[in-house]
């Protein structure tokens, strides 16, 4: 099925979603399927309710790495269309 191209699109965006191979066990296999697939959400969507809507709790995300288009954010950014969001655990170590 295609995107409706942009100009249809007024309530809603176009973003990309990247998972890092370990996050995957914690994610619903409903969504990973959809996993590096382009997802049509609402506009002004913040970056921590698209993890939410991956199926990730607010409290896991307070461990995550979270990039837009390769640029490290706050879970509270507001994505934009277009946008590829990358998420990655944190490593720790010593």
């Amino acid at each position: 099925m295609a995107l409706p191209k942009k100009s249809q699109r007024t309530q809603s965006m176009i973003v990309e979603i990247k998972i890092s191979f370990p996050l995957r066990q914690y994610i619903p296999s409903s969504v990973r399927r959809l996993e590096g697939g382009k997802w049509d959400i609402p506009k002004g969507t913040k970056v921590l309710k698209m993890v939410e809507m991956l199926g990730l709790t607010e409290e896991k995300s307070k461990s995550l790495l979270l990039l837009v288009n390769g640029h490290h954010v706050d879970r509270e950014r507001v994505l934009d269309d277009g946008d590829c969001l990358h998420v990655f655990p944190l490593i720790s170590g010593g």
